[in-house]
């Protein structure tokens, strides 16, 4: 299971753009290429790089006549996250993984290292999550509500992941607060539906 994974005006936290990729799809990048000096994206990881290059430019265009979607599928996303994870040198976020099912719904796993940034002492500074929960979207914004929420094989009051993640996105200078928020969709986005192993986003 897995988060949400997932905008920054500038280079926000690639755990919320992921895990609202989900999760982290609440939030997008502004990130259009692979930034200089890294090793090019797979084909899979571009493939999300150049859908949001598309919503960002269809966002600067008149309104289409219908509303229009990109696909993207959860093998996608999961090359794209671990890229950005590789690239930005998260200092908390190791590894966010998602699978994505019809009806909004995503499981994911998720690692967290709070060791280099000061975790408070009731949270072990290694954090293996697993997690389900669904994609709530209203009046184009988006959250993430988690339904069940494990760590290690225990499983926690889910609450604790709010905590985590409210702790490394303070090592961003761009970070959701929280994942209980909503978040506005961007791009020109209005809506984000899912079905087995992919996720639309209708713009």
């Amino acid at each position: 299971m897995a988060v949400l994974g997932i905008a920054s005006r500038a280079k926000a936290s690639v755990l919320l753009h992921s895990i609202l990729a989900v999760v982290v799809l609440a939030s997008f990048p502004v990130l259009g290429r692979a930034q200089g000096g890294t090793r090019p994206p797979s084909a899979e990881a571009q493939r999300v790089f150049d859908a949001f290059a598309l919503l960002r430019r269809a966002a600067t265009q008149p309104p289409a006549g219908k509303p229009r979607t990109i696909a993207l599928t959860d093998t996608e996303l999961n090359a794209y996250i671990a890229y950005r994870i590789k690239t930005e040198k998260s200092n908390a976020l190791r590894e966010l993984r998602l699978r994505i099912f019809p009806g909004n719904r995503v499981e994911g796993l998720m690692f967290l290292d709070l060791s280099k940034i000061g975790a408070p002492s009731f949270l072990k500074p290694a954090l293996h999550f697993y997690f389900s929960g669904r994609l709530a979207t209203q009046n184009a914004r988006i959250k993430f509500e988690v339904k069940s929420l494990y760590l290690g094989y225990q499983s926690v009051p889910i609450f604790l992941l709010d905590v985590a993640f409210f702790i490394a996105s303070k090592t961003q200078k761009h970070g959701p607060s929280g994942l209980a928020d909503w978040y506005e969709l961007p791009l020109g986005l209005k809506d984000i539906s899912t079905e087995a192993g992919r996720v639309a986003l209708h713009y």
